[in-house]
Formats: C-alpha cells, structure tokens, sequence
C-alpha cells in the first residue's frame, strides 16, 4: 500500500535491530518468545519493528489466525456496486469475535491491541481505500514497513518449520531471500527467486524451495499483502469493520484462465497469458448489441475467510440482473467418503456432524432482479472462489428509446420520398427531427454503464439519426430529382440499424418474458407427504420432487472432479468480463484435506515446540495473563 510508505526506507528489516551479528550467524531463534501471556509493547521505532519480525511465536500465530479465519470471522459480506461504466466498488463488512490466541501489542497506556489479519490483498496501491469501525469512525492503518515486519515474522518463522531446524538456526542466506521476497521491490523479489531456483542441493534455500507446503505460503505472500486490523477491545467482544474500495472493469471478454484438474500435469492452473477476446469477435459483439447478455466474473477469494459468506451485487438504473452463480471449493477432488459422521456427543452434550462434503459450495439464482445476495457456508481454506453475474439493459427507458426513434427515422424517411415535399420546407422539417432525435439519443442516461453495455446499439441509432440529417443536406442542396432518388437510397440503408436495433429489444424482450425465477438452494423447504410418492428419500421415485439445485449438488458430489464439474454446469466456462480484483488469489490450487492435515499438523507441532523453550530474558514480553 503505497500510500502508507511513511517508515524507514531500508530494505533489509534487520530482526536484530542495531546490533548486527556477523555475517555467518543464523537470524531466527526458536522459542525465544513465551506464547502464555505473549505480549509485546507497541513498537515505537523501526528498530522494535525490525526486532518483532524475529519472533517466532508471533509469526505463527498470526499465521494460524489468517489460516483459521473462518473460526473467528462470523461472517464476511462483499457489496459491489457500480460507480459508472469503468468502475465497481467493493465494500466489506467483517463481523468477527477476537480469536483469544493473537499477536498482542501494549501501548504505552497500557491498553492491549491485538493484531488481526483481515484480508490478503494484491501488491498494488488500492485506491480509494476507506476502512471504518461498526460505528463509521475512520480506523488506522499500520504503515508500509510495519505491515511487512508482521508478514516477515510469519513467514520466517514458517521458513523455520519447514526447516525443522530446532537445533540450529536458518541460514543467513534463506533470511536474505525472505527479506527481499517480502520486502524488496519488484527487482529484488526476482532476483531472490533466481537465487532459490540456483541454489545448491542440500542448502537450506534449495530445501525450502522444494517444500510445497512452505511454498504455497511463500508464493502467494510474495504476490500479496496482508491487511491488519488494530482490535482494542477484550477478547470475547463481537464486533463489525468495514472497508472499501475502487476495482477497475474494462467490459472487454477474455477466455476462462482456470485449467480443468485432470489438464494441470506441470501447469498453473489459473493462467497468466493474455486471454482477451477480439473486440469484433461474435461474443463480444453479440453482448454489445443486446442478442445475449453481459457476463461479468468477480474473484472472490476471501470467501474461504470466513464462516459464512455473502456477496451481494446492486445492478444500476435501468440494468437487472438476469443470473447469478457463485461457486467456492478446492479444484483438487476429495476421497470419496461412505457418509456423513453421525452426532456424537461430548462431555454429555450433543455435537453437531461436521458437515464436510465431496462437491464444492454454490449459489445459483435466475431472475431479473435489481440486487441478489448470494451465499456459502464452510468453505474451506485453500478454495478457488467465483462469482458469475450475467447483466442486461431493460427493454423499457433508453433501450426503448433507441428503438423508437430509429423505427421513427426510417418513417420520416419513407414520408419524404413518398410525399415529395418543397426543397426548402422539407429541408426545415427535415433538419429540425434530426437535430431532436441527435438531442433525444445524447440525454443523459439514469446510469452510464446502460449505454456501455449497449454500445453497438447506441452506435446504430446514431447512424439512423445521422442518415435524417443526410436528407435534409440532400433537400436543401441537391437537384429535385437527384434528392428524390437519395432520399429512397437513405431509407433503405435506415433499414438495417432499424432492423437490428428491434431484433436486438425483442431479444431481450424474450429473456424478460420467459425468464423464470429460480429459488436459491439455500430456500428450504419441508417436505409434504402429500406431494410424495414414497417417504423414503433413496427411492428413485422421490427423485421427480428434487429442486434443479438438489439435482445438482447430488451430480456434484459424486463426480471424480466436482470442483470442475460445477464450474461448468453453472457456466463459468464460458468467456466473461473479468475484473481486476484488487483481493489476492492463487494460480495453482494443491489444498484437499491431506494437505490442509499436513500443513496443520507441521503448524501445531512447531508452534507447541517453540513455545515450550522458555526464553532467557523476556525481550519486552509480559509472563502474565492479559486482562483482555
């Protein structure tokens, strides 16, 4: 975040402060921090800063909290709204409850501040960025450097896991290659990367490199930023913060970037080629003179942050919403299991099943309406989230407009030839409609994203306004005869924008007529014995009562790939407008349940290492509980 560039300006945060060891000496000291009542002072210079990226149990903690966020996010809400044809802007809602194992931070007035991370967004400046408490008050955020030191303690001490070097310490090397992978500008982040895909078998470097769980960290940590939240309150405290901003949308079509599972053998999975459509290719084309309608995709990949998750979309004036899908799981498909885990009961009280399925999460919902909420629930981390809206302009307001007044240019057209008016009374007529339908198709529009979307057919009703204005030229100039003839030749060529404008409306005339509205799958119903042939739900006779969703999610489930299947039976194959998301995803996708269990288990193991070695001196930490 640029605009928060207000620290020091070295490159290397040095974790030993001013007091530099020599060269040959190892920088990241295990269990150096005690985690029970694990607290530093607020760090009031860059040289405590520095010192705080070296802590060990404060990088996995907060590692711990961003890859268990969903446990203390309640629920996380994305608004999108259209600025104008050019411009979304996304608003987040976080509702969370502290998570009681957080960095910890002291101010000087002794109140305890607990570091939270948020999101993780792209490396780039956001613009616009605005972020609030529930109460609307404007919120602080942690400078450029600072916000680096916390993402450098966490993947140092992540580098140190990986390494499993609880007897010596990690090189100098690998903490060189850290520093500049989080901290260096675009120039040192390659040249690190250089330096670990050269490095010499057996290194600590090389090791790391070839570690795919520390990669999977390191590789989406170098393309992105962590955004913190400053939380002031005691530990049980629920509370809301919000924060917004600006994403650009160029409307030009690009072909799907995801490689189905079974095509990703030495692939990325999400491409980086240029894979826009030509501007005058048939999709582009179709959408821009209303045949189809306009699809735009929406990254959402914090959607995995969080136990519940709601994206909401508000179409402007004059625009609905004909379809909208999300879908959210992990690419790489799951064992297949027998069934569900029956209730349990712990310590004498009932336990909810764990409810982890096979097929991804998904919303669908068909309609026409001027916003849709659209909602997962228990996505798992390391998911590949999207949101599919698909936009049209309505058959009323300047859709109709345009309609009308090129069937009325091509009429004053005909009337002119058949009518054979006076050279200078036709002319004065004439000139006076072209310059009022020029006036009428130049209004302004309730949204200027409606004549984006229909730029093709805003081009035809000029061209129709523009042939009027060529007739009365041809009146007022030209010989009786000779503009008896050109006004047939205008009227002819007036046919063909008439003719598309109106095949283009009754198009979408049709979509509105036959759309009909589909429930969401999170619409339950109870069933009704009644309206059933059988009462046991495994009967192939039940199935005829199954909703399009149950149909679905069924199909999902059993699939070999569900992620892939779902990604095309909601229609996320097809080519979209993609917005430049400013939040931060992945390109390839490794996480399934053995993954994630390693990851963990390799987190828990060194974490409970750490801690266990208490440290010689305190270093600023506090050994009694805080008073949260």
């Amino acid at each position: 975040m640029a605009d928060h560039d207000d620290d020091e300006t070295g490159t290397m945060i040095d974790p030993a402060g001013d007091h530099r060891r020599p060269a040959n000496t190892g920088l990241l000291m295990p269990g150096r921090f005690a985690v029970k009542g694990h607290i530093h002072p607020w760090p009031d210079d860059p040289a405590c800063w520095r010192d705080l990226s070296a802590c060990q149990v404060c990088g996995l903690t907060m590692l711990k909290a961003f890859i268990k966020s969903s446990d203390w996010v309640i629920r996380r809400v994305e608004h999108v709204s259209f600025l104008d044809e050019c411009t979304v802007r996304r608003g987040v809602s976080i509702d969370y409850v502290p998570p009681s194992e957080a960095v910890t931070l002291s101010r000087p007035d002794g109140q305890y501040v607990r570091v939270l991370p948020l999101a993780i967004m792209r490396r780039k400046s956001l613009v616009n960025f605005d972020l609030r408490d529930h109460d609307g008050r404007a919120l602080p955020l942690l400078g450029l450097r600072q916000n680096q030191a916390l993402t450098l303690a966490a993947v140092r001490a992540w580098a140190a896991a990986s390494l499993d070097e609880q007897s010596e310490t990690v090189s100098q090397e690998v903490d060189e290659f850290l520093d500049d992978v989080i901290a260096g500008d675009q120039t040192e982040l390659w040249r690190a990367y250089k330096r670990m895909w050269a490095a010499e078998r057996r290194t600590q470097l090389q090791r790391l490199g070839k570690d795919q769980l520390f990669r999977v960290m390191l590789d989406r940590l170098a393309n992105s930023f962590v955004l913190y939240g400053l939380h002031d309150g005691p530990t049980g405290e629920r509370r809301v913060i919000k924060f917004s901003y600006d994403e650009p949308l160029t409307l030009r079509y690009a072909k799907p970037s995801y490689r189905a599972t079974h095509d990703t053998t030495g692939k990325r999975q999400d491409k980086d080629e240029n894979t826009g459509l030509r501007s005058f290719g048939w999709t582009t084309l179709s959408a821009a003179m209303g045949f189809s309608t306009t699809r735009i995709v929406f990254p959402v990949p914090a959607a995995e942050l969080a136990a519940s998750f709601h994206f909401e979309i508000s179409a402007p004036p004059e625009v609905s919403i004909v379809k909208a899908a999300l879908l959210a799981g992990r690419p790489k498909p799951e064992a297949k299991t027998s069934a569900l885990p029956a209730v349990g009961e712990v310590n004498g009280s009932a336990m909810m099943k764990e409810r982890q399925r096979r097929r991804p999460s998904f919303d669908s919902i068909d309609g026409g309406y001027p916003t849709v909420d659209l909602h997962v629930a228990g996505v798992p981390y390391g998911s590949r989230s999207r949101v599919r809206v698909e936009v049209e302009a309505r058959v009323g307001g300047w859709f109709a407009t345009a309609v009308f007044s090129s069937w009325l240019a091509s009429a004053i057209l005909l009337f002119a030839y058949l009518a054979r008016p006076k050279l200078d009374v036709g002319s004065a007529l004439l000139v006076s409609f072209a310059a009022g339908l020029a006036a009428l198709l130049v209004r302004n529009d309730p949204h200027r994203l409606v004549t984006r979307l229909l730029s093709k057919v805003r081009l035809l009703a000029t061209f129709a306004a523009v042939l009027a204005l060529a007739a009365a030229v041809v009146l007022a100039f030209g010989r009786p005869q000779a503009a008896h003839d050109w006004l047939l030749v205008l009227f002819i060529a007036s046919i063909v924008p008439t003719a598309l404008i109106s095949l283009s409306w009754l198009f979408a005339l049709r979509r509105s007529l036959r759309n009909d509205p589909q429930e969401s799958p999170w619409e339950h119903h109870r069933p009704r014995k009644s309206k059933s042939t059988s009462q046991d739900p495994e009967q192939a006779a039940q199935l005829k009562d199954e909703t399009r969703h149950e149909t679905l999610a069924s199909k999902f489930e059993n699939a070999p790939c569900p992620y892939d299947l779902a990604y095309e039976k909601l229609g996320f194959n097809r080519p979209a407008i993609r917005v430049a998301s400013c939040e931060s995803g992945r390109q390839t996708y490794p996480w399934n349940k053995e993954f994630a269990d390693a990851f963990h288990r390799r987190l828990d193991e060194y974490l409970a290492a750490v801690t266990a070695q208490r440290p010689n001196s305190d270093h600023g930490s506090h050994d009694a509980e805080a008073p949260l």
